[in-house]
């Protein structure tokens, strides 16, 4: 009877420091953290924009959120006579900007980082391009660019 008790407190015991060391290795994560970050230029008469809140946790982006408002033109209305950028071109940006900040979503802060995009008129840049083709919407390269900047000044502290 004694040996029975003495295997069950094992068992027990054994049970107890299993179970303390899964709770400790859940918990071991680092909480996400949320860094501001915004990026601006002037082009047209207009201050082009984006601001945005990325959360981070683990050296991985769990979220990005556009939280720009009425602090920059994120998108403007086609100019009279520009056949390049209509009201579909607009509609197409409003319509995917959600799935582009979603793409953001488990990427490493240093990926990110890495990343390059140049916006044609501002910093001497020749062409609108993002060098990630999967954080592109068709057809608002500039608009992607804004984004990227935007998140990249985010993450400048971040380690």
């Amino acid at each position: 009877m004694k040996k029975l008790v003495k295997v069950l407190s094992l068992l027990a015991l054994s049970i107890v420091v299993c179970l303390g060391v899964v709770a400790f290795a859940a918990c071991s994560g680092e909480d996400a953290k949320t860094y501001k970050g915004e990026y601006s230029y002037k082009s047209y008469g207009h201050t082009y924009g984006m601001v945005v809140n990325v959360s981070v946790a683990d050296g991985k982006i769990t979220k990005v959120e556009d939280i720009t408002g009425n602090t920059y033109v994120s998108v403007s209305t086609p100019p009279e006579g520009n056949e390049d950028w209509t009201d579909a071109s607009v509609k197409n940006w409003k319509d995917n900007l959600p799935k582009l900040l979603k793409k953001y979503e488990g990427k490493t802060v240093e990926e990110v980082k890495a990343l390059t995009a140049t916006i044609k008129g501002v910093e001497e840049a020749t062409e609108n391009k993002v060098s990630d083709s999967n954080l592109v919407i068709t057809d608002a390269t500039q608009g992607s660019a804004r984004l990227l900047l935007a998140v990249q000044n985010a993450l400048k502290d971040v380690k």
